[in-house]
C-alpha cells in the first residue's frame, strides 16, 4: 500500500499554479517463480490537484517510460511482467513488458475532463557477465502510447552506461 500526501507551504507565489494540496492512494501486489514475476499495480489520484515532482522522480507505482500517471483525478492500472533469462543460458539478459492505462483525469484549474491514456513499455537489459566488460549495462526501452484526442507515438531509447573505478571507489558512487 502507498499513500502520497504533496502540498505548497511557505511562499505560494514562487508556484506555478499557487497553492495546492493533493494525495495519491495506491496498492501493488508481485509473484514472481524461476526468473518470471508478474506485477498489478493500481494508483488513484485526488481530483483537487495534479502530483508535482520538480526535483526528482515520481515515486508513485504506475509511473511508466514516458507517463507518470500523476494528472488529478486519474485512476490507473498496470499490469507488468519481468523475466531474467539465466535460466535459459542468456546470463545478464532481462525484460520487462508493462501496460497502463489510466482514466478520469480532469485539469486541476477547471476540473474539465481529460481524454484517457494508456501506455505499452517494453525494456530489455543487457549486462553481461564477462570480466573484461565489467560495469558495462546497455538498456533498450519502447514505448507506445495512446492518447484520447491526441495523436499516438512511439518513443525508443538505447541507454548504455559504464560504471569504472576511480580513487578505488566505483565512479557512480562519487556523484
Amino acid at each position: 500500500m502507498q499513500h502520497l500526501r504533496q502540498q505548497s507551504i511557505g511562499d505560494d507565489s514562487l508556484l506555478d499554479k499557487g497553492s495546492f494540496s493533493t494525495h495519491q492512494l495506491g496498492a501493488q501486489a508481485s509473484v514472481g517463480y524461476k526468473g518470471l514475476l508478474l506485477r498489478f499495480s493500481v494508483t488513484g489520484n485526488d481530483e483537487d490537484a495534479d502530483l508535482r515532482s520538480p526535483y526528482g522522480s515520481y515515486v508513485g507505482y504506475t509511473g511508466s517510460t514516458v507517463q507518470d500517471f500523476n494528472r488529478a483525478g486519474e485512476l490507473t492500472w498496470r499490469p507488468s511482467v519481468s523475466y531474467d533469462f539465466a535460466r535459459l543460458g542468456l546470463e545478464g539478459v532481462k525484460a520487462n513488458a508493462a501496460y497502463a492505462r489510466a482514466s478520469g483525469a480532469v485539469d486541476e484549474n477547471t476540473g474539465a475532463e481529460i481524454g484517457d491514456f494508456q501506455e505499452t513499455d517494453i525494456t530489455i537489459d543487457y549486462r553481461p557477465d564477462i570480466k573484461a566488460l565489467d560495469g558495462l549495462w546497455v538498456r533498450f526501452r519502447t514505448a507506445f502510447i495512446e492518447e484520447e484526442n491526441a495523436d499516438n507515438y512511439e518513443e525508443y531509447r538505447l541507454i548504455v552506461n559504464y560504471d569504472f573505478t576511480i580513487l578505488g571507489e566505483p565512479a557512480s558512487q562519487l556523484l
